[in-house]
């Protein structure tokens, strides 16, 4: 069997058609052939079915968005062999072979069947999803009372080369002619010559979800040639992203299938089926133990896909004439993270706070935020405007706030509530900040986004004015600085190719003016691959700076975070390296029921963990000072509960060295905490 995949082959020219408009004459009689011709190939007497081989990736991760910092934790994986089953005129059964489960975090998702299988006829005339739970009978843009529904508006045409022969597709923009109602937006790619959808690329307007916390999905078909004239399904994304709606926190949760369907046989002879009830039938739980699915090329597809969803959504928008197309509600409570609810540390005390979001108000999304210490009585407050240019993000934010000096935080916001209170170990180091910025970020690849920012920043010394349960605070010692302008430039690389390997870069350049300048470079760096019967991680941290460096902005290092088991924060100047690495190997454990949340996995991570870094380069008025050459720490770590809870032990080598106990959650999370 031999079939024609023209989005992988050579020869691909993309040129523009003149017809511009939207429901031209031109545009119209495109869609009312393809209307008619979808209806002549369901009644082809010559195609009486077809079966397939499905192959599945199903992930379900959590994305997490800051101003600071942006991430991505995948939580649970499944590969799915589905044995796919067509007939006329509208008969489809898939069925379940093969389902393996790996759960890196406690969850109790269970997904919808049709998440479970492909999209075997196009979606016919009436677009379902999450088996009718999240969109039901929206109307195709090709099926019989398309014309009524929708606007359409010829695109490019893309001309493939296939050794002697050549085909010509053609692309056709649709939209709703009413904005409020269930419908499509997106583009659909034609074979000219057959008149048969190709490829379907598309969103949904807000009216199309029922599930009221659904932000979005996102669609995209593709079909290959089989026998010179049928259109099948050869590879299949779809995206599903949700929101939080009750408070709307700065992450979202995503469900995505990544499928490649192959082994395609033209009127078969199909086995014994019971067409009647579910259409994806088979297993219906996954397996945790036996060999491993070999979906290497499915990982690499769904890591190629990503830009292009993104993009996607985007040019839906452009047809959407700049409309929001989220199902989310326009106003509501908002909090950047958790701790902005309540918090504690030395100087502020308990402090609380909370927000509003507006959103299609100024650009996309506007959100307003203030807090309250009630140890230093004091007032803090962020605004925050977001909005979209040419495909990337444009932010203009101001904000008052306590702010953490290091290049990053010794402990999550919640972990470092708890040990301030009570135990009087507030890991932070803090300055009131003022600041007033410009920022852009937008997408470079797959893999990478670059961003960047102008500003003013002012700092003010922050007194300690809190008290602890038990123990006594350290002092809070970091000069503030005056107003100055700044403009910083930063890159972010994640090249994670499959579950359970990091390969995550981040590079920020900064540079202010006043009293001389100064400039500050920063690279970090995160690596874990599977090895030997566990994982190998690393950390890398890379600074340097020069000129007039304001004492808020040097770096440092030391204890909790960095090198547990030598003095906390007590290494620093305007250059800094530390690095640091661990191999956990996975050990059988207990499973433990987490109710709605499910349970956790039936393994544990222990292993050996050593971490070194160096200090250089004194910065006047800052409370470090140079390490004097190499310090070390050694220790051990365990991660528990599908790591979610991560114990680690130090132990400081040379002068000052001592043992360090640190309990917290893994460090992907801290940003949202």
């Amino acid at each position: 069997m031999t079939h024609r995949s023209l989005w992988s082959a050579l020869g691909v020219m993309a040129s523009p058609l003149a017809g511009q408009q939207w429901n031209d004459s031109t545009s119209v009689a495109l869609a009312t052939r393809a209307i008619e011709r979808r209806t002549i190939a369901v009644a082809d007497s010559s195609l009486a079915g077809y079966s397939a081989k499905a192959r599945g990736l199903i992930t379900f991760r959590a994305d997490v968005d800051l101003d600071e910092a942006s991430s991505s934790r995948l939580l649970k994986a499944d590969r799915v062999e589905v044995e796919v089953y067509w007939q006329r005129p509208d008969q489809s059964k898939q069925i379940i072979r093969a389902w393996q489960d790996t759960t890196l975090f406690p969850t109790g998702i269970w997904y919808h069947r049709d998440h479970l299988g492909i999209v075997t006829d196009d979606f016919g005339n009436a677009i379902r999803l999450g088996d009718g739970d999240e969109v039901r009978d929206v109307v195709h843009p090709f099926a019989p009372t398309g014309l009524v529904h929708y606007e359409y508006r010829l695109a490019d045409t893309i001309t493939v080369t296939l050794g002697s022969s050549r085909l010509v597709l053609v692309g056709l923009e649709v939209r709703p002619k009413d904005h409020r109602a269930p419908a499509v937006i997106g583009r659909l790619y034609l074979d000219r010559d057959r008149l048969q959808v190709v490829r379907s690329e598309f969103g949904f307007t807000p009216a199309s979800y029922l599930d009221r916390e659904l932000e979005d999905i996102t669609v995209r078909l593709e079909r290959a040639l089989f026998e010179g004239r049928y259109w099948l399904p050869y590879r299949q994304v779809i995206e599903i992203r949700r929101r939080t709606t009750a408070v709307r926190l700065p992450i979202r949760t995503v469900i995505r299938g990544d499928w490649q369907i192959g082994d395609h046989e033209i009127n078969p002879a199909l086995p014994p089926i019971e067409w009647r009830g579910p259409s994806v039938a088979g297993m219906r739980r996954p397996v945790r133990a036996g060999p491993p699915l070999a979906f290497g090329p499915l990982v690499d597809s769904s890591l190629a896909a990503t830009g292009r969803l993104d993009a996607l959504r985007q040019e839906a928008r452009a047809i959407a004439r700049g409309r929001l197309l989220d199902g989310l509600p326009r106003f509501g409570l908002s909090v950047s993270r958790m701790s902005d609810v309540a918090r504690f540390n030395r100087v502020e005390g308990l402090a609380v706070g909370g927000g509003i979001s507006l959103r299609g108000a100024i650009g996309d999304e506007l959100r307003i935020g203030v807090g309250y210490g009630f140890g230093d009585r004091r007032l803090s407050g962020r605004v925050k405007a977001t909005g979209r240019l040419a495909g990337s993000t444009v932010t203009l934010r101001a904000e008052r706030a306590v702010f953490d000096v290091g290049q990053s935080p010794a402990a999550s916001p919640l972990v470092n509530s708890f040990l301030g209170q009570e135990l009087g170990r507030d890991l932070g180091d803090y300055v009131r900040r003022d600041l007033l910025g410009l920022g852009i970020r937008t997408r470079l690849g797959p893999v990478a986004t670059g961003s960047a920012e102008l500003g003013w920043v002012r700092s003010e010394a922050a007194a300690v004015v809190a008290r602890a349960a038990h123990g006594a605070f350290r002092p809070n010692s970091v000069p503030g600085d005056r107003g100055r302008l700044f403009g910083q430039v930063g890159l972010t690389f994640d090249g994670s190719r499959s579950v359970g390997e990091q390969r995550r870069g981040e590079f920020t350049f900064e540079a202010g003016t006043g009293s001389g300048g100064f400039a500050r470079a920063l690279a970090t760096g995160d690596f874990s691959v599977g090895l030997t019967g566990g994982t190998l991680s690393a950390r890398g941290v890379l600074g340097a700076a020069i000129g007039r460096l304001p004492p808020w902005r040097s770096m440092v290092i030391g204890g909790q975070g960095t090198l547990l088991g030598l003095p906390h924060r007590a290494y620093g100047g305007r250059r800094i390296a530390l690095g640091s690495a661990e191999w956990l190997a996975v050990v059988p454990a207990p499973s433990l029921p987490l109710g709605p949340f499910g349970r956790t996995g039936w393994s544990l991570r222990i292993g050996p963990a050593v971490s070194a870094g160096w200090a250089a380069g004194a910065v006047e008025g800052a409370p470090w000072v140079p390490s004097a050459g190499v310090r070390v720490a050694v220790g051990g770590v365990v991660e528990l509960f599908d790591r979610t809870v991560r114990l680690e032990l130090g132990r400081g080598l040379g002068e000052g060295g001592h043992w360090g106990l640190a309990v917290d959650l893994p460090r992907l999370w801290w940003p949202l905490l």
